[in-house]
């Protein structure tokens, strides 16, 4: 009994053993061109490492928007604090984050810790030490700042030393002092402490013939520094990090010149020894910061990459949409127009599309024979709510559009249809519009167009039930004309001799009936069909509750398909089986449709809502089409809804872009189209490569610039009655806005680099003193307005100043102004002129960080509706119908610099 109990007793003590915590070594590091954002590896033994994969956080801050040597430590709290380099150049800080577990982080910041000193031309590899005595964090980095120390064998402009701060929160901080000078340029910093008063610091001697690591010796983590090393790695070594190895310390270095990762082991600091044949790490890893966590942290990662790896489309970007805000306070996508294809109008549709309802929505674009064209459906009221058609607009570049036509025209329901459970029978019953399908080109390069019918038999009967009549079809020809509509598919109880228009095959063109079969045959096309059509249709691969399917093909050949909801799967064999659906991890998306789609420049990109909100309408990138890693504005604006109706949400949604096979614009842009409020229709151009940022101080002539490109790197929000616009006024080019809408505006929007001072300056020709206005701001990069001046419609020129508005001076019609305002973030001062002469200055009324955006706006900022608005508007506004009296200014050219 004795043994069984002693037996019994040590296996308790190993279980209890094996049950506990363990730590293991973490290594952040990053990945080559630095853009991509943290990447993880970890070690039991602190010599071999396996790759954690990433990123576990996407750089959205500072000029260059890049993640290089990320540091970082872990506080009393348990809290993993990040910093990390944001930027080559430019930047006066480094970025910061912090996180629990590596997954869910806080948002990133921008700590400026150089802007006391303007000609700072970096701030390179912030290192993080927490200090255990004083209860504090350390946070050292190199900085140069031209002809400031003896710049020995460096450029001016490379002659780093190193700087600090220190702070307990991360959100108050000491002000910087230098922490090293030893007489050369000096960077890559890390302190690592022996005992109590007995610390190392490793650095880099950054000068040109020696570009390698030493060590120095202090009795605080603040120095003074002493008996400074010779070298002890070879030639073009850098980024070194520590990790304490049982009795010794491994000393890890990225040894850049010969493209490999190196170690030294030393149990002194004084006798190195090179063990770097005896380590291994993940390829393309490179310099950041080993420290230790628990095991069950890794375990969590593995989980975590193993649901949003490699063969599923997730998020991994930090950035969230703020639905308080229409722009949701997403930085924008440089150089996007939304232009408005029709302003619904039931008092005049002679003004609109000639029939005068308001309920427009879900729009679906193609590009063939060089033109744009634009089929979207269109109920006289609201959703649900017949008679409804198909209507068809084409445009030669995107930005002019034609007048709609009804391409599939009212359906009557037969008298006497009803449905199963329905007691409702149809009585003089018109068919309402679905569509989740627009166009299709053929091998032939013939294009089709669909469209659905479907039966509502009462406001809350859906139509897309899949008890409809069916879904139809006609040829678009290169002239512009239509071919006869036929049914393609019917919906059960449906067929030639009860329906309108005969089936496909009756047609005597053979080619026609050839192209709708392979329709047909396609699995990825009647993916599309699967709300509309019979729920036990053989042709849908994959059913269930699967609406508005869009799919595009990876690199290795699989095709991922993404759905509302932002429901996502992978198809290896072009869409015959699917992967189970489930929720992009990551993905913010209610019940709004997303789109998603190869660019032109090799790269992915999704366009979505990305809230519960139907607003804003973002983008967010892809390397390789299913790890997306940033979120940027492409249009952050709702305009009035005029018009009540079933079932009508606000703002910019149904976005639709071109599918592969249906064209490719020459511009190489990514095209989308969205509907504003379900009432009416936009379309947007989005430049690729997308970016957020630009390198370029504004330089902009407009009569200087080449015909066509003048307006590339402007946003521009431009609705019919209040359009943006390149035009000649007294033979020379200026930038157009007018504004004729009592509803909504026109905008347009400069990004410049990121500043903390600058210099802009612009050319404007108001055309009018008494009605209308132009509101400019200097906004940073979440569009938040820190300065306001106000072409007044009262003649003044205004300032606002706090809760009161400034007269500047009066201003005339038809004259030029030049306007420079000079502005500061770190005072929250500015100083207008005009014309040269000073008129004013004044502080920031909203505070920020850096400024970044220009913005010429023909309206007051819109906040309504906001999220606790009521999700139906059953009323209409007042209105005529009619356009107000037109306001144009011209914009002649705009500047900035520092």
């Amino acid at each position: 009994m004795k043994r069984v109990i002693l037996l019994f007793a040590a296996i308790l003590v190993s279980s209890l053993a094996f049950g506990q915590s363990k730590e293991v070594y973490l290594f952040s590091t990053f990945h080559e061109p630095a853009d991509k954002g943290l990447m993880l590896a970890y070690s039991t033994d602190g010599y071999h490492w396996e790759d954690l994969g990433g990123p576990y956080l996407k750089p959205e801050v500072g000029l260059q928007k890049v993640m290089r040597d990320p540091s970082v430590v872990q506080g009393p709290d348990g809290t993993f604090h990040l910093v990390w380099t944001s930027s080559w150049k430019g930047d006066k800080g480094f970025g910061y984050s912090s996180t629990k577990d590596f997954i869910h982080w806080t948002e990133e910041r921008l700590i400026s810790v150089m802007a006391y000193d303007t000609s700072t031309v970096n701030v390179w590899a912030p290192e993080l030490f927490y200090d255990d005595e004083k209860g504090e964090f350390v946070v050292v980095w190199s900085s140069t700042i031209p002809y400031k120390f003896e710049k020995g064998q460096e450029e001016e402009r490379n002659n780093h030393r190193l700087y600090y701060t220190t702070t307990k929160d991360f959100v108050h901080f000491t002000a910087t002092k230098l922490f090293f000078d030893p007489g050369y340029s000096v960077i890559d910093a890390t302190i690592v402490k022996r005992g109590k008063g007995d610390y190392i610091l490793v650095l880099k001697d950054n000068t040109r013939n020696f570009r390698n690591i030493k060590v120095a010796f202090g009795r605080s983590p603040l120095g003074p520094w002493n008996d400074v090393s010779g070298p002890f790695t070879a030639f073009k070594t850098e980024g070194p990090t520590v990790a304490k190895v049982g009795s010794d310390w491994l000393i890890y270095y990225d040894s850049y010149g010969d493209k490999k990762y190196g170690a030294m082991k030393t149990s002194d600091f004084k006798i190195f020894t090179d063990v770097s044949s005896l380590i291994s790490l993940p390829e393309g890893h490179k310099h950041g910061t080993i420290f230790k966590v628990d095991m069950k942290i890794v375990n969590a990662l593995k989980n975590h990459s193993s649901l949003s790896g490699p063969d599923m489309v997730h998020y991994s970007g930090s950035t969230l949409n703020n639905p308080d805000y229409h722009h949701g306070q997403l930085s924008p996508a440089v150089g996007v127009h939304n232009v408005q294809v029709l302003r619904a109008n039931r008092e005049h549709p002679e003004m609109a599309d000639g029939f005068g309802w308001t309920y427009n929505h879900a729009p679906m674009l193609a590009w063939w024979h060089n033109t744009f064209y634009l089929e979207y459906l269109s109920d006289s009221v609201g959703e649900h709510t017949p008679p409804g058609h198909t209507l068809l607009v084409t445009s030669k570049d995107g930005t002019r559009w034609g007048k709609p036509v009804a391409i599939f025209p009212k359906y009557r329901v037969p008298d006497g249809t009803t449905q199963e459970g329905e007691t409702v029978v149809a009585k003089d019953l018109f068919a309402v519009m679905h569509q989740r399908m627009g166009f299709y080109v053929s091998e032939e390069k013939r294009l089709l167009a669909f469209a659905y019918y479907g039966i509502c038999l009462n406001p809350k009967d859906g139509p897309n039930d899949g008890n409809g009549i069916g879904r139809v079809v006609r040829e678009i020809y290169p002239d512009g004309s239509f071919g006869p509509i036929y049914f393609i598919r019917y919906n059960h109880g449906w067929s030639e001799k009860n329906a309108d228009f005969p089936f496909y095959t009756r047609s005597k063109d053979k080619g026609f009936v050839k192209i709708c079969s392979q329709v047909l045959a396609d699995p990825l096309q009647m993916q599309q069909w699967s709300e509309e059509a019979d729920r036990d249709d053989p042709l849908v691969p994959l059913k269930g509750n699967l609406a508005a399917c869009c799919v595009y093909h990876l690199s290795d050949g699989r095709v991922v398909g993404l759905w509302k909801h932002a429901l996502t799967a992978i198809s290896a064999d072009e869409g015959k089986t699917w992967t189970q659906p489930q929720r992009a991890p990551g993905f913010v998306n209610s019940n709004a449709k997303i789109w998603g789609q190869k660019t032109s420049d090799g790269k992915y990109a999704t366009v979505y809502n990305p809230s519960d909100f139907r607003w804003p309408l973002a983008i967010s990138v892809s390397n390789d089409g299913l790890d997306y890693h940033n979120l940027l504005l492409v249009n952050g604006e709702i305009s009035t809804m005029r018009y009540g109706g079933s079932y009508k949400s606000y703002g910019p949604q149904y976005v639709r872009g071109i599918q592969a096979r249906n064209g490719q614009p020459a511009d190489g842009k990514l095209w989308v189209s969205y509907s504003m409020n379900k009432e009416d229709i936009w379309v947007a151009s989005i430049p690729v490569p997308v970016k957020s940022t630009v390198e370029e101080q504004v330089a902009d002539v407009f009569d200087k610039m080449e015909d066509g490109k003048e307006l590339e790197k402007w946003n521009f929000y431009s609705p019919l009655w209040a359009g943006v616009s390149i035009e000649k006024e007294q033979n020379t080019k200026w930038l157009k806005l007018r504004d004729s809408d009592p509803f909504d505006y026109a905008m347009a929007c400069r990004v410049f680099p990121a500043s903390e001072k600058i210099y802009v300056e612009f050319t404007v020709k108001p055309a009018q003193n008494n009605h209308g206005s132009l509101y400019v701001e200097l906004q940073n990069e979440k569009n938040t307005a820190a300065m306001r001046l106000i072409f007044d419609k009262d003649g003044f020129l205004k300032n606002k100043a706090g809760y009161r508005m400034s007269n500047l001076m009066k201003y005339e019609p038809n004259r030029k102004y030049t306007i420079r305002i000079e502005a500061q973030t770190s005072n929250r001062f500015f100083t207008v002129y005009i014309d040269g002469k000073k008129v004013g200055n004044g502080l920031f009324f909203a505070p920020v960080a850096s400024l970044q955006q220009l913005v010429f706006r023909t309206g007051e900022v819109r906040r309504y509706p906001n999220v606790d608005t009521p999700t139906d508007q059953d009323f209409d506004i007042p209105q005529d119908g009619k356009p107000t009296q037109e306001a144009v200014y011209w914009i002649e050219s705009v500047k900035t610099w520092n």
